[in-house]
């Protein structure tokens, strides 16, 4: 049990990280300000086989820090129609002012031109990553 706590850790730190990257390099290239300046809500997230994971966290651009807007949520990947459905509802509750403007995801499967068939959950068709949201 201890093994995979640390391994989900780890994945959501890398997430964290991916997510902060993005979210800087974007901010730069935003005309109109982010929620507070130097703010960004991002949807972090984990699809496996057995589990999907959503969180919801602020991130502060310029301290690179993060508070957890909407803590971990676990869906049974096999029961769920998709990845856009279980998005939805995720964040069916979410006020406007926490929406996610930024959003990572890892899940199994090559990535091609930002599409990826998901291997563990074969009931899903492809996901196309320009279509979430």
């Amino acid at each position: 049990m201890k093994n995979s706590k640390l391994a989900l850790y780890a994945a959501g730190a890398c997430l964290l990280s991916a997510a902060t990257i993005y979210a800087i390099k974007s901010h730069q290239k935003v005309e109109e300000p982010l929620h507070h300046s130097d703010e960004v809500v991002v949807l972090l997230g984990d699809v496996g086989g057995t589990n999907i994971r959503l969180t919801l966290r602020r991130l502060n651009l310029k301290s690179r820090s993060s508070v957890e807007v909407k803590p971990f949520t676990k869906f049974l990947s096999q029961e769920m129609e998709s990845i856009e459905s279980t998005i939805s509802l995720f964040l069916k509750d979410v006020i406007s002012v926490d929406y996610p403007k930024i959003g990572v995801i890892g899940i199994a499967g090559a990535v091609v031109n930002n599409t990826v068939h998901t291997t563990n959950v074969p009931h899903w068709t492809l996901q196309d990553g320009f279509s979430i949201g």
